[in-house]
């Protein structure tokens, strides 16, 4: 996205509309009404000249950030994010996850690891916010036990933060081999999840990969993945899925799970075409 031609059209559309309502009904309507009027509403024009005097503060604030998200200069960026960080020390919830994505596209999990500890040192008060991207580039670079350290420590976060901690903690110990850990935090996400994408991602998992490797607990997950069918299918759509999923990709712990999401919807939906015919 072009944010200086957005910036520019936003310019343009709000002097149109200060000169809508201020100038042009001069020409239309009586001059002596349109004077009562300037005296009475002056605030007006005092408002539209602040909103546009904010939004091009608040572009001139951001310049350097949006340039490098325009240019898609992740290297950039990153360099840019760590210096407002860890030398200015200006910490927002904003700029972590905009550090930890960069760093995760340019798989540098080690000043990951950095800028968690910073986080928690410095302003604890905003990791919750952050320990979705904290895990996630914990997954891909497959280091489990910087992951489970994250979502031990962010054991505070909101439910709609804490349910993909945990599914990504699931995913994780699946990865490494620990079956009933992985169980744990998954078979209760596809019992009892209202997200459908946490409910399928973990209904697909229980089924099609736990509980092969179970023995005879894995019934039970065979049963959670049903039941998640029999509660998604009725409301979903394959075209609302993907659009769903579509949506959800604006999170970046979303978008590394896109095979998995991919496998899961051809669970859902080839099924469900089935059980239709």
């Amino acid at each position: 996205m072009k944010f200086g031609y957005l910036l520019a059209s936003f310019n343009i559309v709000l002097f149109l509309c200060f000169l809508t309502v201020f100038l042009l009904p001069a020409f239309i309507l009586d001059f002596t009404f349109m004077e009562e009027f300037w005296t009475k509403s002056w605030y007006i024009g005092i408002l539209f000249l602040m909103l546009i005097l904010f939004v091009n503060l608040l572009y001139a604030w951001n310049r350097i950030l949006l340039q490098k998200l325009e240019q898609e200069d992740w290297p950039g960026l990153a360099q840019y994010l760590e210096t407002e960080l860890f030398t200015r020390q200006k910490i927002s919830a904003r700029k972590v996850n905009l550090l930890t994505d960069s760093l995760l596209l340019l798989h540098d999990l080690e000043t990951v690891k950095k800028l968690e500890v910073l986080v928690a040192d410095k302003k604890p008060s905003i990791y919750n916010a952050c320990a979705t991207g904290f895990a996630s580039a914990a997954l891909v670079s497959a280091d489990h036990a910087f992951l489970e350290s994250v979502v031990q420590h962010a054991a505070s976060a909101r439910p709609e933060e804490r349910i993909w901690l945990e599914l990504l903690s699931g995913i994780s110990s699946h990865s490494v081999k620990q079956y009933d850990k992985a169980g744990t935090y998954l078979l209760p996400l596809a019992q009892s999840s209202s997200d459908p994408v946490v409910a399928a991602l973990s209904g697909y998992i229980c089924e099609k990969m736990l509980a092969p490797k179970l023995g005879d607990a894995g019934g039970r997950f065979i049963a959670a993945g049903a039941a998640v069918k029999q509660r998604i299918i009725p409301k979903l759509s394959r075209s609302k899925w993907l659009r769903l999923v579509e949506e959800a990709k604006s999170s970046m712990h979303v978008v590394i799970l896109s095979r998995l999401l991919e496998d899961a919807g051809s669970w859902l939906f080839d099924a469900a075409h089935s059980v239709r015919v």
